[in-house]
């Protein structure tokens, strides 16, 4: 499992060590990809955030979950 964890750099981030982070990981072996809650203590950030994730290489469209929901591409 690849895990990346996304950081927003802000000014408050260097004056006074506020954050807000991301974590996002990827498993190749069941193709899943995990986008977690942001935690930090940014008061300032967004209440939600949108994403787009592609997937290169893929023959056709696939069906897929989104907070345990079936979707389809």
């Amino acid at each position: 499992m690849e895990k990346v964890v996304m950081i927003g750099v802000h000014k408050k981030f260097r004056t006074k060590n506020e954050k807000r982070t991301t974590a996002i990981s990827f498993t190749q072996s069941s193709f899943s990809l995990n986008i977690e809650a942001a935690n930090g203590n940014y008061k300032n950030a967004v209440p939600e955030r949108s994403y787009q994730i592609v997937f290169h290489g893929l023959s056709k469209p696939v069906c897929f979950e989104v907070n345990g929901k079936k979707n389809k591409y």
